[in-house]
């Protein structure tokens, strides 16, 4: 009985590397057996390490980008309280400005009268 051993493998795109997925016997009746799926220390834990790895990357990312949105909207209402209060004031001033200039005016036509 003859038998040859098939190595079957499949691309690792986080590590790069080619690893095994599992072996299958081959005899000359064309049957297959599997011997062995795949050592889960060896091989998945470097992917799991990985996934683990990026979600929590992609969590602190997100996290940053919140206290981020956070930070800019409380400048964002600093900014208009600092408007409004200028507006309030700017507001003031030109009412100022303009009983003082019908008092000039009412002065002027006083006087010539």
């Amino acid at each position: 009985m003859v038998i040859n051993k098939l190595f079957i493998y499949q691309y690792n795109y986080f590590s790069k590397k080619l690893f095994n997925v599992y072996k299958v016997v081959l005899c000359k009746y064309n049957c297959c057996v599997l011997l062995q799926l795949f050592d889960f220390n060896i091989e998945v834990k470097p992917v799991l390490e990985v996934l683990v790895g990026k979600t929590v990357e992609q969590a602190l990312i997100e996290v940053m980008e919140e206290e981020e949105i956070n930070n800019l909207r409380e400048q964002q209402r600093q900014f208009q309280e600092l408007r409004n209060a200028e507006l309030v004031e700017q507001q003031r001033l030109e009412e100022q400005d303009r009983r003082r200039r019908i008092e000039k005016v009412r002065m002027c036509s006083n006087t010539m009268s």
